[in-house]
């Protein structure tokens, strides 16, 4: 049985119009998504359109993001600097001590029981 090849506007136009989603492009097509992922190899031209649909993707969430922070939503507003303002200092830091504060014991490749008092290995 001879291979069909799925026609490249169309890929172009669905790729666009389903944001990169390639499993609706392919349910639109009425084939698996493995022949929508086998023609996509196929084509530099496809691979650069399905990369681009799926950054405006990203950067249509990230400004509904940044809406729903400048509107108020806690939630939305913690993400968003936890996120982008990192160099300013919004970040969540975890500090990790030993027992009772003391600074942290590693062993690496050696059980506690193989050191002696001085720290070395027996």
């Amino acid at each position: 049985m001879a291979r069909q090849l799925l026609p490249l506007l169309e890929l172009e136009r669905l790729i666009t119009e389903k944001r990169g989603n390639i499993a609706a492009v392919a349910r639109v097509l009425g084939v698996p998504r493995r022949t929508v992922y086998n023609r996509l190899k196929e084509s530099a031209r496809l691979q650069q359109l399905l990369a681009d649909a799926r950054e405006t993707m990203l950067d249509d969430a990230e400004s509904t993001l940044y809406d729903e922070a400048l509107t108020g939503n806690t939630t939305a507003l913690i993400f968003f600097l936890k996120t982008q303002g990192k160099g300013r200092g919004y970040t969540e830091r975890q500090e990790y001590t030993g027992a009772n504060g003391e600074p942290l014991k590693l062993y690496v490749g050696v059980s506690p029981a193989e050191w002696d008092e001085t720290g070395n290995a027996e």
